[in-house]
């Protein structure tokens, strides 16, 4: 069985490769139940005897939890061709697959494994800079 490695706030790592790659880091459970209580609204119901329910922004949850996922990233341009600046409007431009590919290494979603499956370690690709323990893994290019 793998190592479990606990999450530090101050923990984060490079994904993706030399041409394009993000400076993330894993976010602590607290820090996703303050992102989904934030965008969780109860519904009241309009009838007598009928249970309440909570709605959630899942739009907006994603975009919260991105935010602050990806702290810097390299090789992302806008449409002119420039390097776009990374910040929370930018960060919400990302094709899904990206945004997938970030949620995945930030254990925010498990690609690798099946619902209700065991843990697996999730394949981040290659690694450009410091890992999880702060060590260079590999260098950029």
């Amino acid at each position: 069985m793998p190592k479990v490695q606990l999450i530090s706030k101050d923990e984060s790592f490079k994904i993706g490769d030399a041409e394009h790659w993000y400076r993330v880091r894993r976010p602590p459970q607290e820090i996703v139940r303050e992102i989904r209580r934030r965008h969780t609204v109860r519904i009241e119901p309009e009838m007598p005897g009928v249970p309440g329910r909570e709605e959630t922004d899942e739009g907006e949850v994603d975009r919260d939890l991105l935010d602050y996922l990806v702290i810097e990233w390299g090789g992302i341009e806008l449409t002119d061709g420039s390097p776009a600046p990374c910040t929370r409007e930018h960060k919400a431009a990302l094709p899904a697959t990206e945004k997938n590919q970030i949620f995945g290494a930030s254990g925010v979603i498990n690609l690798a494994g099946e619902a209700g499956g065991s843990l697996k370690n999730l394949p981040c690709g290659p690694a450009v800079g410091p890992g999880p323990q702060g060590g260079d893994t590999s260098s950029p290019g």
